[in-house]
């Protein structure tokens, strides 16, 4: 089996649905984590000034959803076919368009007035986004039916990093809640052995 090594900082972010499919499959790999004030030693190293970067042997991987379409692959987490694959892929998109707008006001916006705007704007279009998600999920366990893949991992981390961020949790979980499916999906994710055991262990993190 190839040595596989993530590089991320020391928090879930962007590296939490990577750690899940490694954790999911139940394969081995170095989870080494970075400090801010680690980050300019090794960020020259990296092939586009970011993280995460995966290693595999003497291989580098850069970006999240390359990486993660990567081991997906490898893991048998992607789909049995082209059409599998690409109802992961469409979740995988989606969820760029769910979580990224909530990163200016997560983390960017100093200005508290501007924050609540930016935050209160967001709250009013998340629900549109999740019904056609719950959609698209219909009345299935998984996205992919009965079967986990990376398209659960990714809903799921996404917006488990808004809920454990804090400053949106009370309105995430409430416009979650209003999508019965996919709120059982998130919990069903949640609950998957693999996860809940990593849940339990893993480093406890502001991001």
């Amino acid at each position: 089996m190839p040595k596989y090594t993530l590089h991320y900082f020391d928090g879930r972010g962007r590296g939490e649905g990577i750690r899940l499919l490694f954790k999911i499959a139940g394969k081995e790999f170095e989870d080494k984590r970075y400090t801010f004030s680690d980050w300019p030693e090794y960020k020259p190293k990296t092939p586009f000034g970011q993280l995460p970067v995966l290693t595999v042997d003497d291989v580098v991987i850069a970006q999240t959803h390359a990486i993660g379409r990567y081991l997906a692959r490898e893991f048998n987490l992607y789909g049995s076919n082209s059409l599998e694959a690409a109802i992961v892929d469409q979740v995988v998109e989606n969820n760029s368009d769910l979580i990224t707008p909530s990163i200016p006001w997560l983390f960017g916006e100093k200005d508290e007035a501007t924050k609540a705007e930016l935050k209160a704007s967001y709250f009013e279009t998340i629900g549109v986004q999740l019904n056609h998600l719950g959609k698209f999920l219909g009345d299935k366990d998984y996205f992919l039916g009965d079967k986990i893949s990376y398209a659960d991992v990714v809903f799921f981390t996404g917006l488990e990093f808004i809920i454990l961020k804090g400053e949106g949790t009370p309105e995430m979980l409430k416009a979650l809640e209003e999508v019965p499916n996919l709120k059982k999906l998130y919990d069903r994710v949640a609950s998957y052995p693999a996860v809940a055991e990593w849940i339990k262990v893993r480093p406890q993190n502001s991001f």
